[in-house]
């Protein structure tokens, strides 16, 4: 793709990497509370399996074979247990934390390509914003732009094309390549 369709691929998805990055936001407090809860309130090994095993009304062992899944991590987890001195919630906290550690990265890049996107919007003339807007954000046709600002249709093209040049040499486009060749 050449610099200029990174540019329009960003911005017609616009909102949903906004939404994308409260969904992070999110996630990233959930993984921050639960790290918070493991400290507070270590659990013993059969709270932990407990905790992963599915809840059944009737045994699913029969006959000496196991059929179950869950029974097979549970015995795996009782193993860990009985071969490791630390308590295995040492490893999960270290995973979370790492998990935490990718979440704000991700988080900061998203915020800096949304903060990217706004300053180089607010930095166009007011025409070439709106009709880029209304063409990127919007999905709006050159047709539908040009009635609505009462241009001509080769004019309105003309305009965003500029914007979208202008915008692109405003923006880091290595950073822009990598965002949305892996979110978008």
């Amino acid at each position: 793709m050449k610099n200029h369709q990174y540019i329009e691929k960003l911005l017609k998805n616009y909102k949903k990497i906004k939404n994308l990055r409260d969904i992070k936001r999110h996630d990233l407090d959930f993984f921050t509370e639960q790290q918070k809860s493991m400290k507070a309130y270590p659990c013993t090994k059969d709270e932990y399996i407990e905790e992963l095993s599915l809840k059944h009304s009737e045994p699913t062992i029969s006959s000496n074979v196991i059929y179950d899944k869950t029974y097979n991590i549970m015995l795996n987890i009782d193993l860990a247990f009985e071969n490791e001195e630390e308590n295995i919630l040492i490893t999960n906290d270290k995973i979370i934390t790492r998990r935490i550690k990718e979440m704000k990265r991700e988080l900061e890049i998203f915020d800096y390509i949304i903060q990217k996107v706004d300053i180089g919007l607010q930095t166009l003339s007011e025409i070439n914003r709106k009709i880029l807007i209304d063409k990127m954000m919007h999905q709006l046709s050159y047709d539908d732009i040009a009635y609505k600002y009462n241009r001509s249709y080769d004019g309105v093209q003309k305009i965003g094309s500029k914007a979208i040049r202008e915008l692109t040499k405003l923006i880091y486009i290595n950073l822009i390549r990598d965002f949305v060749d892996k979110y978008l």
